[in-house]
């Protein structure tokens, strides 16, 4: 909040050409255009039918937009040696991963940055499958509306929970990044 500048002058939040807030202001914001949206224009759908529809696609929409953090060198992992366990990645996202988006320097030779935005595009994909098709498939006879709403943010609280101990320092958010830690579980809750 501080270090972005967001206490200083809150309107920042909305310059989403200049980044914005973050990508959870993205999803709340999609949710609550299309809950709108429905209420206003399409009042005969059951609010919690439509949230079931359109909630689980946000995981397609932010898996697309992490591709945004690499070809923007930002959002980094951790920095690790590319032998230990990361040689299969094809070489045009490792040399992306071999550059410090930080410093603007290359790290040193062998080592690169955790491919976060992969690693969660990869994990948002199968959430999106997972939520879509399998759960209604599995759980068909006493569902309620709105529950694939609520896996929404069970899967993305955990996949927040996943991701952050992997984020290099400089992009936690809070103190030892226990915000994101906390704001995960709140979705998870």
């Amino acid at each position: 909040w501080d270090r972005a500048g967001f206490g200083e002058n809150s309107v920042e939040i909305f310059r989403i050409w200049d980044g914005g807030l973050t990508i959870i202001g993205g999803a709340v914001g999609g949710i609550l255009a299309g809950v709108t949206y429905v209420l206003i224009r399409r009042k005969w759908v059951d609010i919690r039918f439509g949230m079931d529809v359109v909630v689980p696609t946000i995981l397609l929409g932010q898996a697309i937009g992490r591709w945004g953090n690499f070809f923007n060198n930002e959002v980094y992992g951790q920095t690790v040696a590319l032998a230990n366990g990361w040689s299969w990645l094809p070489s045009w996202i490792a040399g992306q991963m071999h550059f410090d988006g930080a410093t603007r320097a290359f790290l040193p030779e062998g080592m690169i940055n955790v491919p976060l935005f992969l690693i969660e595009s990869l994990l948002n994909i199968a959430g999106y499958f997972i939520i879509a098709y399998l759960i209604p498939h599995i759980w068909k006879k006493t569902r309620g509306l709105g529950v694939l709403s609520g896996f929404y943010l069970l899967w993305y609280g955990v996949v927040r929970i996943i991701m952050e101990p992997l984020r290099n320092p400089q992009y936690q958010m809070g103190v030892n990044n226990m915000w994101s830690i906390w704001n995960s579980l709140v979705y998870i809750i």
